[in-house]
């Protein structure tokens, strides 16, 4: 959805700000789910900092470890094996090497990238 918005500034200036905005949702009949356990979050980062229930920015560069996320099937009977190249789980990124490489550009001033690991394997980039 491209949206126009006007915005007046003090000096009786108007400009006219283009912005686009996108809704991604998982597909879920054909990929996997991505599930992050909360004794993991908690156990890494500390209790005040719950990023899989609080979707509030804050900043976890100092105190960021590498979380092990893992993957399910939300369907029954699909026997889904297929990973999403973007994955997000209240309001954070989490990317592939494939997601990252096209997307990075495109959103690494919006926020940081901080590495996560599937199967003991640092594949998976979040952007928090």
């Amino acid at each position: 959805m491209t949206r126009i918005t006007s915005l007046n500034y003090a000096l009786g200036v108007k400009v006219n700000i283009i912005m686009t905005i996108y809704r991604i949702h998982p597909d879920r009949m054909n990929y996997q789910l991505l599930s992050i356990s909360s004794d993991e979050v908690i156990s890494k980062l500390g209790k005040s900092y719950p990023f899989h229930i609080d979707p509030t920015p804050k900043p976890y560069s100092s105190i960021w470890k590498p979380l092990e996320v893992s993957f399910y099937d939300s369907t029954l009977g699909k026997k889904k094996t297929k990973l999403p190249d973007i994955n997000i789980d209240h309001g954070r990124f989490f990317l592939n090497e494939a997601g990252y490489n096209v997307l990075s550009t495109l959103i690494e001033s919006d926020g940081k990238f901080y590495p996560c690991l599937l199967v003991s394997k640092a594949v998976l980039f979040s952007m928090l």
